[in-house]
């Protein structure tokens, strides 16, 4: 098993294995053993640190890096196993609203993608929109497909196809066609839902991803509304 398979990326499995065999380090000899630019490094750093797999120590007034014992990846391990437990539950009772939906609104459809794929036909069907909204925000596409995204951003912005994003993140990435505002602490989504085009998609970040799809007008209508009331009572975060 390497470090990848515990949810680093490259860099950051890379980055951690440095510090822990060369001790705490300064940025400046960091970056030049990690063949990156400092910014680079401090970049991943900053991940590593929001993971508790790396910490800043200041010897002789100096700030330097280290790599936390191994035995953390134990504790990302079991908590990773809590969250999979907890969303387990979230989507069992989202599968019985879902099927709820079903049975009382006729003419309703429900759709299962799968994968990177699913996602895909999700993005594309935004793109038929002419504005889409977002409840909870929590997926970034570009995590999954970075580089389908960037040509999909590409086309939304020729087609200046807007989104309004309610989200609990503390700083959305600000973007022209993004108005972000902040969900009230007390209300919360444990998926992204993602309202359009009568549509309701449900984005479950799981192993494997997968996209929902409720085509359903009376459904869409509701979601809206409750997305409209939210709206209407934050600040906005970013335009």
């Amino acid at each position: 098993m390497r470090l990848t398979d515990l949810g680093l990326t490259e860099m950051e499995a890379k980055a951690y294995s440095t510090l822990l065999r060369e001790g705490p380090s300064r940025m400046a000899s960091l970056a030049r053993v990690l063949e990156m630019h400092r910014a680079t490094a401090y970049a991943v750093l900053d991940r590593l640190i929001e993971k508790g797999l790396a910490s800043v120590v200041v010897h002789n007034k100096r700030k330097h890096f280290e790599a936390v014992a191994p035995e953390r990846f134990l504790d990302l391990l079991r908590e990773k196993q809590e969250a999979l437990a907890q969303q387990e539950k979230e989507v069992g009772l989202l599968v019985k609203e879902l099927v709820r939906m079903r049975r009382s609104a006729p003419g309703s459809s429900i759709k299962v993608l799968a994968g990177k794929e699913g996602l895909k036909a999700l993005m594309q069907r935004l793109l038929e929109a002419n504005e889409f909204l977002v409840l909870g925000g929590e997926v970034k596409f570009s995590e999954y497909l970075p580089i389908y995204t960037q040509r999909w951003a590409r086309e939304r912005e020729r087609c200046s196809i807007r989104a309004r994003i309610l989200t609990s993140k503390p700083d959305p990435h600000p973007w022209r066609l993004n108005i972000c505002r902040r969900l009230p602490k007390n209300v919360r989504f444990p998926t992204s839902t993602i309202l359009f085009s009568s549509t309701v998609a449900f984005v479950l970040p799981e192993e494997p991803l997968k996209v929902v799809l409720l085509e359903s007008k009376p459904t869409f209508d509701a979601y809206s509304a409750y997305f409209e009331m939210l709206w209407e009572s934050r600040v906005k975060k970013s335009e």
